[in-house]
């Protein structure tokens, strides 16, 4: 497998694992031929890399999806809403955010 950028896909690549949303949803099937438009799509889900046929050293978990930094951040920044000016919780956000983009799917 390979990691790429939504940006960078090109037309006739193959999704190497399914592609799923920040809810867990599919999005795009392994084994999809993929083209610039889908990529532009992905992108606009808040899908910022995806894993296409090739060979790469680094195989993801199985179940793991790719969610955006940002994505990430603005969901956390919802739950923890109201408690940021406490810099206790503060510092939990930031480890939360940290952890989430590391086994989440921040890439």
């Amino acid at each position: 497998m390979i990691i790429i950028s939504t940006e960078d896909i090109e037309q006739g690549q193959i999704a190497a694992q399914d592609i799923h949303s920040d809810s867990g949803n599919v999005l795009v099937l392994k084994g999809t031929t993929l083209s610039s438009a889908l990529g532009r799509r992905l992108k606009n889900w808040g899908i910022s890399h995806i894993y296409i046929e090739g060979d790469d050293e680094y195989a993801p978990q199985s179940g793991e999806y790719t969610v955006s930094d940002d994505k990430i951040k603005d969901d956390l920044g919802e739950k923890f809403c109201g408690t940021l000016n406490n810099k206790h919780m503060k510092k939990i956000f930031e480890a939360v955010c940290i952890h989430r983009e590391k086994h989440i799917g921040g890439v």
